[in-house]
């Protein structure tokens, strides 16, 4: 339990296993760039070779190794730094929420569905718009600092 962990910073405690589902789901597309960081080139490519794998089982599979390989080193700040390093904000923040203790009460949350979809929660108090960007995505906003970009999913559907 991390608030037994007085004195210490929860993010330099392990990764547990449940958190580290919710943070694999807020990584969607970019995780060979993360897996190469966190568990080197050779194994990412051993992950990825196995070809009846979708690429969430994949990714699933590449934090797994990483905890593997790592143990105890396997932090939720080591997690931060590799997000923050390749630019990947939201999935830094989903970290720092899920350590804190936040992640029930922001105003969204991202959820990988059982169709393999993704959707973001949003609480039945909050006031939000669905937009789309430039670079073809729809970013919800939720309020002026504050947007998360959502990506049509295979069925061309966005649940929002």
């Amino acid at each position: 339990n991390m608030s037994d962990l007085r004195g210490q910073d929860p993010l330099d405690s392990p990764c547990e296993d449940e958190h580290l589902l919710k943070i694999a789901a807020t990584v969607r597309f970019n995780w060979k760039v993360i897996g190469r960081r966190l568990v080197g080139v050779k194994t990412v490519q051993d992950i990825d070779r196995e070809a009846e794998q979708c690429e969430q089982e994949k990714r699933d599979q590449m934090f797994e190794k990483w905890i593997e390989m790592k143990g105890s080193k396997a932090t939720y700040r080591a997690l931060v730094d590799v997000f923050e390093e390749v630019r990947n904000p939201l999935a830094a923040r989903a970290v720092r929420e899920i350590v804190s203790g936040n992640a029930a009460t922001v105003p969204s949350s991202l959820l990988k569905t059982s169709d393999d979809t993704l959707s973001v929660v949003l609480s039945s108090d909050d006031t939000h718009s669905v937009v789309p960007s430039s670079d073809d995505t729809l970013s919800v906003v939720l309020s002026s600092d504050d947007t998360h970009s959502v990506v049509p999913s295979s069925d061309d559907t966005l649940s929002v």
